[in-house]
């Protein structure tokens, strides 16, 4: 820590470092601090040290991914700091991020823009998978799927109002597919109980529905000049699902997603070897996803959901902003989301509205549905032939350390 306080005084940066802390409750303590019970406590928390190597703020990881040594926070402070470059960051650690307190209360109470994560994050297709850069509305600024074990240093200027870039940026940080290949990525455990249909080539529009969601999707599939190809599925899910057996959560999802062939099982998976022209052609795809609107738990000044759109192409790394749209709009009790793909030469791997309901965690999660899927159909649908097909890239599981460093821009 003295290393740390004396490299953010001689640079005259900030610096938000994650380690463990611990709070011997044996001895007299400070007055504010919190000891329960006369023995010692050890924490996973962030420090942030100010230009002068001073200890500014401090977070104590609320939501533990097991982590058997550590105790959570005693108490759910949020973690916020303001800087002498006029702005005000919020951070958490980790498994944090998947939780209403305090991911999203630390944004929607405390009104922050600007996040800072350090984590040791599993990625998981087909929705949750990356470590980057982020900025708004304007996507990556960089992000980095890495083959091979390794350390690298990320850098972006980021611009203080989320999404108004407007110099250029680094963008993601490709490996060679063959590096991606000995990589193995978990699988969201939820797949198996999404009520989804398999596309097929030509157009086809449908709806389906689970519980309080409806999904209504619009496609039409082309495939690439290839022997070996992914096949998708569109899935609608509401209900609960398990975090590698340590918690579980509520989510509502609406997307599309890569299955290796025909049958949900092979869902949420990628090709064992690298092969081009392995994905479809989406000359159209538009998603409609009609969900309860958020509704403000007053005790939190929190949202009791959140939704997000979330993508991703072959090489498990997010489309750039520019290469889709996503609106919201809220009437009354229902909000309709709407995502549409603008690049349909895009190696998609997914795509999809990807949300939570906190409400419903800490319940049973939802079983699989038997293999008699149901599915709703509004619209028939019109096969008709298409000519493409696209990328693959790989299996992964992405494990980072992240310091996050400040600078006056």
């Amino acid at each position: 820590m003295v290393t740390i306080s004396n490299a953010a005084l001689q640079n005259e940066i900030y610096v938000v470092i994650n380690g463990r802390e611990l709070l011997d409750c044996t001895v007299q303590q400070p007055a504010g601090e919190d000891c329960p019970e006369a023995k010692q406590y050890i924490f996973n928390t962030n420090v942030v040290f100010d230009r002068t190597g001073k200890v500014i703020n401090r977070f104590r990881k609320i939501n533990l991914f097991g982590e058997h040594a550590h105790t959570p926070a005693l108490r759910p402070d949020l973690g916020v700091f303001e800087t002498d470059f006029g702005v005000v960051f919020g951070h958490f650690i980790c498994f944090d991020l998947m939780f209403q307190v305090p991911a999203v209360q630390v944004v929607q109470k405390s009104r922050v823009k600007d996040i800072i994560f350090p984590t040791m994050w599993f990625s998981e297709l087909p929705y949750l998978t990356g470590s980057g850069i982020y900025s708004g509305k304007a996507g990556a600024l960089i992000s980095i799927m890495p083959g091979l074990p390794t350390t690298k240093v990320l850098v972006a200027k980021v611009p203080k109002v989320p999404g108004r870039v407007t110099e250029p940026y680094p963008g993601p940080i490709y490996d060679d597919p063959a590096n991606l290949d000995n990589l193995k990525l978990i699988t969201d455990p939820s797949l198996p109980s999404h009520v989804s249909r398999l596309l097929e080539l030509g157009s086809q529009e449908f709806t389906l529905v689970d519980k309080d969601v409806t999904c209504t999707f619009k496609v039409t599939l082309a495939q690439r000049e290839g022997n070996t190809q992914y096949r998708y599925r569109a899935g609608v899910f509401s209900g609960v699902r398990s975090y590698s057996g340590v918690a579980t959560g509520g989510v509502r999802i609406c997307g599309i997603y890569a299955c290796i062939n025909e049958t949900r099982s092979s869902c949420g998976e990628r090709l064992s070897t690298y092969v081009a022209n392995t994905t479809g052609i989406f000359e159209e795809l538009v998603i409609t996803a009609r969900m309860p609107t958020p509704v403000v738990v007053y005790e939190l000044s929190t949202d009791d959901s959140i939704v997000y759109p979330v993508t991703s192409n072959v090489a498990i790394m997010p489309l750039e902003s520019k290469e889709y749209t996503y609106t919201k709009v809220a009437y009354n009790n229902v909000t309709v989301h709407t995502m549409m793909l603008t690049n349909k030469f895009a190696e998609l791997y997914s795509f999809a509205l990807w949300g939570r309901r906190f409400a419903t965690d800490g319940q049973v999660e939802d079983p699989p549905l038997p293999d008699e899927e149901i599915e709703t159909s509004e619209t028939p649908t019109t096969p008709a032939p298409g000519a493409s097909t696209v990328h693959l890239l790989n299996k992964l599981l992405l494990t980072c350390f992240v310091v996050f460093v400040c600078i006056r821009l």
